[in-house]
């Protein structure tokens, strides 16, 4: 089902993890655990959604580990069982929400009610200035000597004739946020940001920050 077709306030099923979800970007993980194998089979079945909360340090709450209350619903764009039942899935980050509350459920796996979040996007300006700084400071990265696989997707990120990014400044922030920042939790904060300049400006401090360290 498009994003567009989603009522704005809906009911999500949930698939709890120790990493947030971005939108725009791919998560493969294994299904194993009966909760999830229905998850899963309940999705496939509906609109293909899954709600993916960052699991928060802390005591559970009353429905089970405590969940972030901003978080990605993603879609299930391919998977792949095995005989014994366990599967193989990717989920593409569609959107944001936000949580409204956790609401019983007669399944194995937990619901939420959720109202989904508007992206604020940056001007043409900003966006430029965004991109430019982005660059420049994965530049330094790459000079300070990070690894040589993130070297390659790095490089990968933007066009060698113009210096764009291939797949415009929200996905650039997006991706990467999940790959080259270790710490889940601070993917998380970055993830509930109010906004893609928000998100590009925590993202950039932690870059320079990294690149310092890096390069000793």
């Amino acid at each position: 089902m498009p994003n567009e077709e989603l009522p704005r306030e809906f009911i999500v099923r949930m698939f709890p993890l120790p990493a947030p979800l971005f939108p725009g970007v791919r998560l493969p993980f294994h299904v194993f655990e009966p909760r999830y194998r229905e998850l899963l089979g309940d999705t496939l079945d509906a609109d293909g959604h899954i709600g993916i909360p960052f699991v928060r340090p802390g005591p559970p709450g009353r429905f089970g580990p405590d969940i972030a209350p901003i978080f990605g619903v993603g879609e299930v764009t391919g998977y792949k069982t095995a005989d014994d039942g366990t599967s193989d899935i990717e989920v593409l980050g569609r959107f944001r929400v936000r949580l409204v509350e956790e609401i019983p459920s007669d399944t194995l796996y937990r619901r939420a009610r959720v109202v989904r979040m508007d992206e604020v996007l940056p001007t043409p300006v900003e966006e430029a200035l965004l991109v430019t700084q982005l660059r420049d400071q994965l530049s330094s990265l790459l000079r300070a000597g990070i690894s040589k696989s993130a070297q390659t997707w790095m490089q990968g990120l933007f066009d060698p004739a113009s210096g764009l990014p291939v797949m415009g400044a929200e996905f650039l922030v997006n991706i990467v946020s999940t790959l080259i920042i270790g710490d889940p939790s601070v993917r998380q904060a970055i993830l509930e940001e109010s906004s893609v300049l928000e998100r590009s400006r925590h993202l950039g401090h932690i870059l320079t920050t990294l690149s310092e360290e890096l390069g000793g």
